[in-house]
């Protein structure tokens, strides 16, 4: 007879055999201490290899994810992880051995990026994101025990969502108005006209569309002769984090949306594709290349000042403020796929405003003060019972 001795746990299952139940048992201690001096490869590594040569040998894995069965990342992504890798960690933490990496040592170095008065967070955010990779895949190559960022309180790091702020009706028309004035030469501003601005705000409120995917719309995308006008969002405009080239490339999460616009929109864009029929992007410079998002936001921030608006709500106001007022206007499912969400609690949580109008059950409260002004009603039996259908006399009766 052979006796198997088993061991499993939630990660591993281990067996071993021998002629009697002792052998099997030693068998299986000597495979799980062989096993326990594999792993002890794990400190000897963390004390050689530095945080610098644990990122150079993960980053590679990011650029090029598909042998590991990973989505390819954007660019502007994989530029947004080296910059945090150039700037902020090697010069922080890169000639640390990964044995010197504790939770309170991590803490303390995330919490350097973040002021006194709050600001910073964002960035501490993305340092702990690729460090958490880059240990992660230490810890899977077994270079460490554990990943030390998994025992560290984030909590007061991520905080709170601040709630989502979009325009009223009335504001987005303040905008328009401030556009429409801006955009005339002479008066409140000097130099070439402007109109692009405003046609962009215009699409922005009808579509609630990404920047970057409006600033990519390409003219065989719109279908204004359709008997419901749609347009075609599947590229988006891509700038590089540092100086460099545009390019059109697919949009945030590769979502693609046919979407119809509104009649306002529709004349927007009829009157624009009479003055720019020979363009291929439906806004373009006067070269025909691709507009910079900065160059939208400021020409927005110059309008406002120029028409005197309150600083308060200049300060609201953003091409992704309309973003989040497409959403609020729209609410729950129909905003999640006018906005290309993959998940509508992402849309709840980050677009729609909080439904601040009068919440009025009054009339179904009333009752509750009132008390019951009429006698209930009497049930089928008492009915019944009154009209003498369930007397047993009756019953009687009718047997003889």
């Amino acid at each position: 007879m052979k006796y198997k001795a088993l061991y499993s746990d939630t990660t591993l299952t281990m067996s071993a055999y021998g002629k009697t139940k002792g052998k099997a048992e030693n068998a299986l201690m000597d495979k799980w201490g062989d096993l326990r001096a594999s792993w002890n490869r794990g400190p000897a590594e963390a004390e050689r290899i530095t945080v610098q040569q644990l990122l150079e040998e993960w980053y590679p894995t990011v650029v090029n994810p598909q042998r590991h069965g990973k989505k390819v990342l954007q660019s502007s992504t994989l530029e947004e992880y080296q910059e945090v890798i150039d700037r902020q960690i090697v010069p922080g933490i890169g000639d640390r051995t990964l044995a010197e990496l504790t939770p309170r040592m991590l803490e303390d170095f995330l919490w350097s990026w973040v002021s006194a008065e709050g600001e910073g967070k964002s960035k501490a955010q993305r340092v702990r994101t690729i460090l958490d990779k880059a240990l992660a895949f230490a810890r899977k190559n077994s270079w460490m025990e554990k990943n030390p960022i998994a025992d560290i309180d984030t909590e007061g790091l991520y905080g709170k969502s601040a709630e989502p702020d979009p325009l009223e009706v009335w504001e987005v028309d303040l905008v328009r108005q401030a556009l429409k004035n801006w955009a005339v030469p002479g008066g409140k501003r000097s130099g070439p006209t402007s109109e692009y601005v405003l046609d962009i705000w215009e699409f922005l409120a009808g579509t609630g569309c990404r920047i970057g995917e409006v600033l990519g719309l390409h003219w065989e995308d719109v279908h204004l002769d359709s008997p419901e006008p749609w347009v075609y969002i599947h590229q988006a405009a891509k700038e590089p984090r540092k100086k460099g080239k545009l390019w059109i490339g697919a949009t945030k999460t590769e979502d693609v949306r046919e979407l119809a616009i509104p009649q306002f929109l529709v004349d927007v864009l009829r009157k624009r594709q009479e003055k720019h029929m020979d363009d291929v992007l439906v806004f373009a410079t006067r070269t025909g290349n691709i507009i910079r998002r900065q160059s939208v936001g400021r020409a927005l921030n110059r309008a406002m000042e120029c028409e005197g608006l309150d600083e308060t709500l200049r300060s609201r106001v953003t091409h992704h403020a309309m973003r989040r007022t497409v959403a609020t206007h729209l609410k729950g499912e129909r905003a999640q796929r006018q906005l290309g969400h993959k998940s509508l609690a992402v849309t709840e949580k980050y677009y729609i405003g909080r439904d601040r109008s009068l919440i009025d059950h009054a009339a179904l409260l009333e009752p509750l003060g009132n008390g019951v002004t009429e006698e209930p009603p009497e049930t089928a039996g008492n009915d019944q019972k009154q009209n003498g259908d369930l007397d047993p006399r009756n019953d009687d009766a009718a047997r003889k």
